[in-house]
């Protein structure tokens, strides 16, 4: 390591910083790289400050090296600011990374505690002790991040979870797969299925309800997820651009999330055919079922049906034509 003097003095403030806060690791690793920075040149005003900061944090080694880490879970805002520090400043030795790998973790601040490790690991030299050298081979080999995804499985977030089980399953870590796998279908459940449901009751898309409600009941790993029996009658109001849009946008969205089986995603598509078809807005219905022909039974039937109706297609309209100022219902098209 080759450390510009010229950094000695950010280096020593952060070391004043992190004794203070009662991060001794941290300080330990920082007393550690000015000591073994090369002799300032004390020709200089730049050279001199360097050497003042060395001999002051010399006078810091006896507290800095006796001290203990804190065990108490670091104040939010002093993570932010630690972790903006690594960002513009990553760590220059392993026994640095190592440490803000380790305060990052009491933090819970798996995004960089992970990055920490992931440093570490490209330091060749620097001696660690047997708990680092663990969590360096289990940054490796995917266990840390299936452990982080673990953790935010048990908080409830879902979308985390599966980002973290992601990362595991790329490492190597094979147990991650039904992980990964239940975080898709909880996640789905969360952010999709549970609202589609909702959203289509409340606009009385019936059918398309009950072809949400379908892909949740055939989910095994959704078996233990609550559904409410659909009981709304099937809505004579025509569809409007926003509707459609909304729903299509969501599903290109969902197909982008999730590899949901496509002959249950098909009845979603058959389903919006369905309520252009009663419209008869034909053209669309058209297009809608041609989207499930591979996958569904009756699509390819109902889209030949369309065929000779095309012509005879009435024309979508605005929300706001068909809704009046005071319904609550357009609004629901704009809650994603």
């Amino acid at each position: 390591m080759q450390l510009d003097t010229s950094n000695i003095p950010s280096y020593y403030s952060r070391l004043v910083m992190a004794k203070n806060q009662g991060h001794f690791s941290i300080a330990r690793a920082l007393l550690n790289i000015i000591e073994n920075a090369p002799a300032p040149d004390t020709s200089t005003a730049a050279g001199l400050k360097a050497l003042e900061k060395i001999n002051q944090a010399k006078g810091h080694a006896d507290a800095v090296n006796a001290g203990n880490d804190s065990t108490a879970v670091p104040p939010a805002g002093e993570v932010e600011e630690w972790a903006g520090y690594v960002m513009q400043t990553p760590p220059v030795t392993k026994q640095l990374a190592l440490a803000l790998a380790q305060y990052f973790r009491q933090a819970n601040s798996y995004d960089a505690c992970y990055e920490m490790y992931q440093k570490a690991n490209e330091f060749e030299i620097g001696d660690t002790t047997a708990a680092e050298s663990a969590a360096l081979q289990e940054t490796a080999n995917g266990t840390l991040a299936n452990q982080f995804g673990q953790s935010c499985e048990n908080a409830g977030d879902y979308a985390r979870a599966a980002e973290w089980y992601k990362k595991a399953k790329a490492a190597g870590c094979t147990c991650a797969n039904e992980s990964l796998e239940r975080m898709n279908a909880l996640y789905g459940m969360a952010r999709y299925y549970a609202p589609w449901i909702k959203i289509a009751t409340a606009t009385g898309r019936k059918g398309l309800a009950e072809a949400i409600q379908n892909i949740v009941k055939s989910d095994p790993k959704l078996s233990t997820a609550m559904v409410e029996e659909i009981n709304v009658a099937e809505s004579a109001v025509p569809p409007c651009y926003e509707e459609i849009d909304y729903w299509e946008q969501e599903f290109e969205r969902f197909a982008k999330f999730s590899d949901c089986d496509n002959a249950a995603f098909a009845g979603l598509y058959v389903a919006i055919g369905n309520i252009l078809e009663r419209a008869h807005i034909y053209n669309l219905a058209l297009r809608w079922y041609k989207k499930a022909v591979v996958n569904h039974p009756t699509a390819n039937q109902d889209a030949h049906r369309m065929l000779p109706l095309k012509s005879k297609s009435e024309p979508m309209r605005d929300a706001e034509d068909i809704y009046d100022a005071q319904s609550p219902i357009p609004s629901l098209w704009k809650s994603n």
